[in-house]
C-alpha cells in the first residue's frame, strides 16, 4: 500500500494516560475520522533517538561533527522558535467506543523536506501516516517531551537542546501540585 492510500493524519493530539502508562495519538485524517494509536515508552524512545538524529543531519552546520557544542547551540536555538511558534489548538475528542490500538512500529520516510511517519500494527489492516515538516516536528517533539515529564519517564532519550529549549520558552518557574 502506498502512503497516497493509507489514511493521511492532519491534526494530532498527543497526550501521555496514567492509568494505560502509555502515550495516546487522536489524530483526524482527511474524511474527520479519528484514529487512536497508543504508543509504548520503548517505542516513543526509539522514535524520539532517530528523529533527533533527522533533525542533525538535516540542521544547521550538518555538514560538520553532529555531537559538538556550536551544532547543540544551534540546534537549541531552532528549537527553541519552533516551540514559540506551537499554536494551542482543539483537542482531538475521540468517540468513547474508539478503544484504538497499539502501535508496534513505525516506518519512516524522507521525501524532499519532510519526514513521514507511518504507524503500523499487526491487528491493524490499515495504517496511518502523519507528515512533518521540520519546524512541525520539533514542536511535536516538544510536546512528546512533555509528555515524557508528565509520565515522569526518564529523560535520557533527550538531547540537552531539546531540554533546555524548555527553559528557556519558559523562564517562571510555574509550581509543581500533586494529588
Amino acid at each position: 500500500m502506498t502512503i497516497e492510500n493509507m489514511p493521511n493524519l492532519t491534526r494530532l493530539t498527543t497526550e501521555y494516560h496514567p492509568e494505560e502508562d502509555r502515550i495516546r495519538i487522536s489524530g483526524l485524517d482527511r474524511n474527520e475520522d479519528v484514529h487512536v494509536i497508543w504508543f509504548t515508552r520503548r517505542l516513543c524512545d526509539l522514535l524520539i533517538g532517530e528523529m533527533v538524529t533527522r533533525l542533525r543531519q538535516d540542521g544547521p552546520n550538518a555538514e560538520r561533527d553532529a555531537f559538538n557544542f556550536e551544532e547543540d547551540l544551534l540546534q537549541g536555538f531552532a528549537q527553541q522558535k519552533a516551540e514559540a511558534g506551537l499554536e494551542p489548538s482543539q483537542k482531538i475528542s475521540a468517540p468513547a467506543s474508539s478503544e484504538g490500538w497499539l502501535c508496534t512500529s513505525i516506518d519512516i520516510q524522507k521525501p524532499e523536506t519532510a519526514t513521514v511517519l507511518i504507524f503500523k500494527s499487526d491487528k491493524v489492516a490499515i495504517t496511518p501516516n502523519v507528515g512533518f515538516g521540520p519546524v512541525e516536528l520539533r514542536q511535536w517533539l516538544s510536546i512528546l517531551r512533555s509528555c515524557y515529564e508528565t509520565a515522569n519517564w526518564p529523560m535520557t532519550v533527550w538531547p540537552e537542546w531539546i531540554l533546555e529549549a524548555k527553559k528557556t520558552a519558559s523562564p517562571a518557574a510555574t509550581p509543581t501540585i500533586l494529588h
